[in-house]
């Protein structure tokens, strides 16, 4: 996978409309079945301080993790609402949760903290006149995209210790990325391209 362009999609007002299974798993009409947070159960009882930050990975290694972000980002336990930890930044988009650790977006760069303690476990700062735009993974790496100007590139970070493994240039006028399934989609102005 190195964000070149494979082929396009024609654009469709249904395209990325979903639907929850009685399976717990999200269902794309377009792309198949994917898994989506355990945290869809949550008692109705229960509310959490902030706005709720959606996981767009969860592996199930911090059982019962719920994220708000608000000035600051806030870990709860789904089941009991215990206050788990405070992480002292605000997120934007979606978290991933990952082999205990959570992978999140903020106004300083890209931070992985551990899912149980909420320690700052690495960092990645956005470089000057740059914005983050996406978080996502591909399996084996955190990636995320940066926009600069006119143009967005796709970087892949090590898990553990947030080293750098790859980065790559993305087509032009692509300014939006998102992992479904085994595809990587760049979108320029919403239309989308499955990259490489």
């Amino acid at each position: 996978m190195d964000g070149a362009l494979m082929s396009s999609l024609p654009r469709r007002p249904d395209y990325l409309r979903t639907t929850i299974t009685n399976s717990n798993r999200l269902r794309n009409l377009e792309l198949g079945i994917h898994p989506v947070s355990s945290d869809l159960h949550a008692p109705a009882a229960l509310t959490y301080p902030g706005f709720r930050t959606a996981l767009a990975v969860d592996d199930g290694s911090v059982a019962g993790l719920v994220l708000t972000s608000g000035p600051r980002v806030q870990a709860f336990d789904r089941d009991t609402g215990e206050h788990r930890w405070t992480l002292e930044r605000s997120s934007f988009g979606r978290a991933l949760v990952l082999l205990g650790r959570v992978y999140l977006m903020t106004p300083k760069g890209l931070v992985a903290v551990d899912g149980a303690s909420g320690e700052i476990v690495w960092s990645s700062p956005v470089p000057p006149d740059t914005v983050l735009r996406n978080l996502f993974t591909d399996g084996g790496h955190v990636l995320a995209t940066f926009r600069h100007g006119a143009t967005t590139e796709l970087v892949a970070f090590e898990p553990a210790g947030g080293t750098t493994v790859w980065r790559s240039t993305l087509p032009d006028g692509i300014d939006s990325v998102a992992a479904t399934g085994h595809l990587l989609l760049g979108f320029t102005r919403g239309t989308p391209s499955v990259l490489g």
